[in-house]
């Protein structure tokens, strides 16, 4: 399915379910399908109402050589309009690597019930050189304008955060780990939930569905393990 986002362009998504609505953000290099190949989609929409977009730049959705296309901000109202196809009491938001990144903005400048995060952390994460070095590695217009757009991103910090949040990571995930583990305090501090599971790299964090589920239900309130 497409929905015509507020700047005048066409975004793609798949909605399987009823109830809650749980909006289900991949990383930069991904599209919507991950979440099906990691049975994420199957295991969620038997309780809540799954929503999987390909966020722009990415997959079916439209994509553009322009830096400006890919704000932070932009990619928040895309996750508004899709929230509002489907009117729900209660809105979650789950987010892989970059969809963890957008999830944390989005649960710094909106309200809504629970935010899930994998693999990302607070504070500044995309500096000019880690940008520089992935520039020279491309040839894409399109990428390197996605790449581009990060520098501009605001960060977020725990006290900011306006709702439940649980954010993991594993002990593999690069240096995701190494910020997660010095931030913990501080997220826990501010009401949050943080999970380091041993062994797991950054994929791991969506395909290891036996040992993460458990505490993703009971993080929603999902009664049925």
């Amino acid at each position: 399915m497409y929905i015509q986002t507020t700047d005048g362009f066409r975004l793609y998504y798949d909605s399987f379910g009823s109830g809650p609505n749980i909006l289900l953000l991949h990383g930069f290099g991904d599209d919507h399908k991950i979440w099906y190949e990691t049975s994420w989609v199957d295991i969620l929409a038997s309780h809540l109402h799954v929503i999987t977009p390909d966020i722009r730049g990415c997959g079916k959705s439209i994509k553009s050589d322009k830096s400006e296309f890919y704000s932070l901000e932009q990619h928040c109202k895309d996750i508004d309009l899709l929230f509002a196809q489907y009117p729900h009491k209660e809105n979650y938001l789950w987010g892989w690597s970059l969809g963890a990144t957008i999830s944390l903005y989005y649960s710094k400048t909106r309200k809504i019930q629970k935010t899930i995060c994998a693999g990302s952390y607070f504070g500044k994460i995309f500096t000019s050189a880690f940008i520089n070095n992935l520039m020279n590695t491309t040839e894409s217009p399109i990428t390197k304008a996605r790449l581009s757009a990060l520098l501009d991103w605001p960060f977020v910090e725990p006290f900011e955060i306006n709702n439940p949040l649980f954010i993991y990571t594993g002990t593999k995930d690069g240096n995701v780990v190494l910020h997660l583990e010095s931030q913990k305090n501080e997220i826990i501090k501010s009401g949050g939930i943080v999970s380091i599971y041993q062994d797991f790299d950054h994929l791991n964090l969506l395909n290891k569905t036996d040992l993460i589920k458990p505490q993703i239900f009971e993080f929603l309130g999902i009664q049925n393990l």
